[in-house]
């Protein structure tokens, strides 16, 4: 147990040194007068009260070193946070990413199944010369029937050379029209093209008509249409 008295809280660092000196020299042996010499006290109490402030600045100076510390981790903590908050969204970013390419993988091999199914069965798609694609709808071509042509499927796959033979068609109307046209635009702004063949009767004429004639290259069969494409 410390032999110091206690510090009161009315009590200065100096009066509770003096007293502090005055109870150890008390304790002392031989020691009858129970009083110092005041010069004497007066040194021991300031050299006491120098200790202690020497002591209370070192604290002081730790204190702020490790308020410095902490703050240092603080900012630490916080940019890993901002990190990891960055990563998060990059691998969000990713899975996304992935989805949608396995989305357009699952879209090109069901496109290929279509491919193959029309081939086996000897219908629209006639079998392929190299990578030219050749596509013939039957009946009409209106807002109902343009989408079974597959055109825009044909090119986001990469098919971009499309020959579209309209020997089986009876009617087309603006929607066939423009899909037609927008395929053909499609297929040249990627590189390839899109060729017409067996255009004939009331179908010819709003060809005719509409100019598209001019637009796009018309062969009389499939054959020429097919052959342009290594001329």
């Amino acid at each position: 147990m410390s032999d110091k008295p206690p510090l009161s809280a009315r009590e200065t660092l100096s009066e509770w040194a003096e007293r502090a000196w005055q109870s150890r020299r008390e304790q002392e042996p031989g020691n009858n007068t129970g009083r110092v010499a005041p010069d004497n006290g007066a040194r021991d109490a300031d050299t006491l009260e120098d200790a202690i402030k020497q002591r209370a600045t070192k604290w002081m100076e730790e204190g702020r070193f490790l308020m410095g510390l902490l703050e240092e981790l603080l900012n630490e903590n916080e940019q890993l946070r901002t990190r990891a908050a960055a990563f998060e969204q990059d691998l969000q970013r990713l899975q996304e990413l992935v989805k949608e390419n396995e989305q357009s993988r699952a879209k090109a091999a069901a496109l290929e199944q279509d491919l193959e199914r029309l081939r086996r069965e000897g219908g629209g798609l006639q079998p392929e010369r190299e990578d030219i694609v050749e596509v013939a709808p039957k009946g009409d071509l209106d807002m109902a029937s343009v989408s079974q042509m597959k055109l825009q499927d044909y090119i986001n796959a990469g098919r971009i050379k499309l020959v579209l033979d309209l020997e089986s068609i009876e009617y087309i109307d603006s929607a066939g029209l423009g899909e037609i046209v927008r395929a053909m635009k499609r297929a040249r702004e990627a590189g390839g093209d899109l060729r017409l063949c067996g255009v004939h009767g009331q179908v010819g004429k709003i060809i005719e008509i509409t100019g598209l004639n001019k637009a796009i290259s018309v062969y009389p069969t499939r054959e020429e249409a097919v052959a342009s494409w290594s001329s």
